[in-house]
């Protein structure tokens, strides 16, 4: 196939963006087999190719275009790839695949057709950067995904259980020690009505379901250790601690969503935002409608950030609201809640970032977002 030639405008752009930063090489990211692009500087002519994995790296430490520019896009192995690409006297742009779909045909899709893309995307100045983490804060955020994962395996298995036990007339209670209770109470209420083949299928039932429950519990309660003296041992942590609601695993979580380093977001609105804890906008004909917050964005600090929202906001309502609380009035006529407690957990992750950001603890007379 016939690869196209870049449009003078396309060339003049690319020419100005190697000048400055460096050769510009577009890479779609595979297992073995990499797809690489780049382009003839004089001629516009492009080079699309495939490279095994070794080739890449012999390419990245011992490139024959001098400093490059890797521009390769958001996946899951970004970021080693980018830290090797740093460490190695070039640079990455790690590029989110929801950019890089627009400089293409949309309708067809192959390895070659992805790295021109990719390419194209590098050497545009507009085209915004995923933030590229460090060793440590990736496995921290591995550790957050993992313990996401053990939580919801755990509500699943306890969830079946406690409908099993609702199908034989039993309402159990939740908790790994009320499910105990009521698997015993319906063995022991089958062995005496002597129903021994239902007996031997629901001790088998209620036996698995207690042991991996307990044993899901444990390794939480290991991560949770973990990240409380994580959170007791580092600055930035203890900044976050300071606010009403905020406790060491969500201080862990916001320091995470981060990456240690405020300065790579803009402002607190821009890090609500990676959070997922702003609302859609969208409308046309200059009408512009505020609908409800997107399903996006870092999953599992959001939902540590929603909590911690829950949290503070009971403990306001039992402990410091009065008659003429704004905010108790908005929570009493409120048809959502959510939106509230939404807009609480915004607030939150914003104030985070400005503790961050100044290195201060957090000071309720400066800022008294619940009143």
């Amino acid at each position: 196939m016939d690869l196209p030639k870049l449009s003078f405008y396309e060339l003049k752009s690319l020419r100005m963006y190697a000048k400055q930063n460096g050769f510009v090489i577009g890479v779609d990211l595979a297992s073995r087999v990499f797809q690489i692009c780049y382009a003839d500087l004089k001629t516009g002519q492009l080079v699309n190719r495939s490279i095994s994995r070794s080739e890449f790296e012999n390419m990245i430490t011992d490139s024959q275009f001098g400093k490059c520019v890797f521009g390769i896009e958001a996946c899951g192995q970004c970021n080693f790839w980018g830290r090797f690409i740093n460490e190695n006297g070039h640079i990455c742009r790690v590029i989110p695949p929801a950019n890089i779909s627009s400089f293409g045909n949309l309708r067809d899709k192959s390895d070659s057709i992805d790295a021109v893309k990719i390419f194209k995307a590098t050497f545009s100045p507009s085209v915004p950067e995923s933030i590229l983490k460090d060793e440590a804060a990736q496995a921290l955020a591995t550790l957050f995904a993992h313990r996401a994962m053990l939580m919801k395996a755990r509500i699943q298995l306890e969830n079946s259980f406690r409908s099993a036990s609702y199908e034989m007339g039993f309402i159990s209670a939740r908790g790994l020690e009320a499910i105990l209770q009521s698997s015993k109470e319906l063995l022991s209420q089958l062995d005496s009505q002597h129903k021994r083949r239902s007996f031997k299928a629901y001790k088998l039932i209620s036996t698995d379901c207690y042991t991996i429950i307990r044993c899901i519990r444990e390794k939480i309660d290991k991560i949770d250790l973990f990240l409380k003296k994580f959170a007791m041992n580092n600055r930035m942590c203890k900044h976050f601690m300071t606010i009403d609601g905020v406790g060491p695993i969500v201080a862990a979580a916001l320091y995470s969503a981060m990456n240690g380093n405020p300065k790579m977001f803009k402002n607190g609105r821009k890090f609500a935002g990676f959070l997922g804890l702003v609302p859609k906008v969208t409308g046309t004909g200059g009408k512009i409608i505020v609908t409800c917050v997107r399903k996006g964005g870092a999953t599992h600090y959001k939902q540590l950030v929603y909590i911690a929202a829950v949290a503070l906001i009971s403990r306001f309502r039992r402990t410091k609201a009065t008659e003429e609380s704004s905010l108790l009035k908005k929570l009493d006529k409120a048809k959502i809640k959510r939106k509230i407690v939404l807009s609480v957990a915004n607030r939150i992750s914003r104030i985070a970032w400005a503790l961050a950001y100044y290195d201060m603890d957090f000071d309720i007379e400066k800022c008294k977002f619940l009143s």
